[in-house]
């Protein structure tokens, strides 16, 4: 639904800032949609943001989980990408 937000159970597991990583992901959709550059540097504000993304796209290579390769793109990259989770 437009304005709402929610986290898969997925992070659940995982350590605080992993999930305080997924919620700034999830409020910076409100502000910005796609994936672009704008809304990497919303999520990017985040202090921790990108051991946070590393640890996830660690855990989502481990688990065999097919894993959007563009997500591993900074946030000057024009080529938008998926969500994690």
């Amino acid at each position: 639904d437009e304005g709402t937000s929610g986290l898969s159970g997925r992070l659940a597991p995982t350590p605080s800032w992993a999930i305080d990583y997924g919620r700034g992901h999830e409020l910076a959709h409100l502000i910005e949609i796609g994936h672009g550059p704008r809304f990497h540097r919303l999520v990017d504000a985040y202090p921790r943001a990108e051991r946070a993304r590393g640890y996830l796209l660690g855990i989502v290579a481990g688990a065999g989980w097919a894993a959007d390769p563009a997500l591993a793109e900074g946030p000057d990259d024009d080529t938008p990408s998926g969500a994690l989770w």
